[in-house]
């Protein structure tokens, strides 16, 4: 059989298209930059104020930003690595519910307080921002008297076991005098500190990824005492702009209230089936040539969001749905099928076929 001879652009792209693209594909890698490893990573310095610009933190480096309930979150790489939380307990190891409530902000700090009930305490805190750090300042107020109790305070869990670190030593060290832990990661160190000592500093049923700093110790007298915990990262560490900062924080007075009612729709999108009504109106779909035709004539077109299930697409990379019909053209089948994706010969142990 005589082949069609192809047309002035398709030969054009037969003999130059392959040798563009390898030739785009091969300046393109020649500019992407190389990552260097983690301890000779240079990263931007921290700037001042209260709000550092998202430009200056690194896409490789060390960040810090405080959360709702007075929490913190740790982030290398913009992935979280570490985080931190309030637990607290009664005799026993009986669980002490704790409250957290943001509050207004004063001065250009971020407040919150955490109410213990059952133990008669309240915490109240404010974030305090510096070059590479983060300080959380606590008025600690106990009401009761209590003993032989577990206490309490705040956990901090650490991501030792992160891709990210896969090539570095990871320790973790508690500082003397119950007063915090420093986390090394090849050469660089994260240093988490209290301004004084506490009751207790130790790991978690000896997991050197949980932390716990206990604010409150086996007994409690009425009274009041202050701490304050600096979360101090490597060199280059930035403290990021926390979501209250970006978005707004709950309960502003400038925030709408009773927008949307739950129990109803205030869009009336019924008009999206006009012509479509009722349903089967087009009559038996039918294979005509390579196009689904329904009986009337409409031409059917069906994406994915038709084989949808429960909400989830059916069809995803590497899947068809192959199409059966009848003597007369008419549908008998339709079947999911999933076709073998080819084998990635750059992952590290695959042999090329």
């Amino acid at each position: 059989m005589e082949k069609a001879p192809l047309s002035w652009s398709r030969g054009v792209f037969a003999c130059l298209g392959p040798p563009i693209v390898f030739g785009l594909v091969a300046l393109v890698c020649c500019m992407r930059p190389r990552m260097p490893a983690l301890g000779n990573r240079a990263t931007a310095p921290a700037t001042s104020g209260d709000r550092p610009a998202a430009s200056v933190i690194p896409a490789g480096g060390w960040s810090i930003e405080a959360a709702d309930g007075g929490k913190a979150r740790i982030k290398y790489s913009n992935a979280t690595v570490g985080t931190l939380q309030y637990l607290f307990w009664g005799k026993n190891w009986s669980w002490a519910d704790s409250q957290a409530k943001v509050l207004a902000p004063e001065n250009g700090a971020e407040r919150f307080v955490v109410e213990v009930p059952s133990l008669g305490v309240t915490i109240r805190g404010q974030f305090r921002k510096g070059a590479g750090e983060l300080a959380i300042e606590y008025a600690v107020e106990s009401r009761q008297r209590f003993s032989d109790i577990v206490g309490g305070g705040i956990e901090f869990n650490l991501e030792l076991g992160s891709p990210l670190f896969a090539r570095e030593n990871t320790a973790v060290d508690l500082l003397p005098s119950s007063r915090g832990f420093a986390w090394r990661i090849g050469g660089q160190k994260v240093v988490v500190s209290m301004d004084r000592p506490i009751p207790s500093v130790l790991f978690e049923r000896d997991r050197h990824d949980q932390v716990r700093f206990f604010l409150l110790g086996k007994s409690l007298e009425p009274g009041r005492f202050t701490r304050t915990l600096t979360i101090h990262l490597p060199d280059g560490g930035v403290v990021r702009p926390s979501v209250a900062e970006r978005y707004g924080a709950d309960g502003r007075p400038d925030f709408m209230t009773g927008t949307l009612s739950w129990d109803k729709w205030p869009v009336d999108v019924s008009w999206l089936n006009d012509g479509e009504r009722p349903a089967g109106r087009h009559g038996r779909l039918r294979v005509e040539g390579e196009r689904l035709v329904f009986e009337d004539g409409t031409v059917g077109r069906f994406g994915p969001e038709v084989f949808a299930a429960s909400g989830l697409r059916l069809l995803r990379r590497g899947q068809r749905v192959a199409i059966r019909c009848g003597p007369s053209g008419a549908i008998t089948a339709l079947t999911l099928a999933t076709l073998p994706l080819p084998r990635d010969t750059t992952a590290p142990g695959a042999r090329a076929r």
